[in-house]
């Protein structure tokens, strides 16, 4: 008891998980999803202008190819970071109640 008074306690104080969407803001951070957000962006607006200008019966669906690309990066993206939250869940838990003992 002296020697925590004199020194004081070493106990480290609990771990707290990032959020959901930090983890999600790091997933983004990519460089190659980076590359395929703005492929796809590039892609709509090719696809609507050069539609437009040819051939307006496929205006309708010249959106397709980019928005698939948006779609894929949203759930790599979303499933990473699931994923990730999750292990940091279990790692902060783990962690904690080994320093609780």
């Amino acid at each position: 008891m002296e020697r925590e008074i004199y020194f004081g306690s070493n106990m480290r104080e609990d771990l707290k998980a990032q959020s959901c969407c930090s983890m999600l803001l790091v997933a983004l951070d990519d460089l190659m999803l980076k590359l395929l957000i703005v492929c796809s962006i590039v892609s709509i607006a090719a696809e609507m202008t050069l539609a437009w200008q040819s051939e307006p019966c496929e205006l309708p669906i010249a959106w397709i190819d980019g928005f698939a690309i948006m779609v894929a990066v949203i759930l790599v993206s979303g499933v990473g970071s699931t994923v990730d939250y999750k292990k940091e869940l279990k790692f902060v838990e783990k962690r904690n109640q080994s320093t609780a003992l």
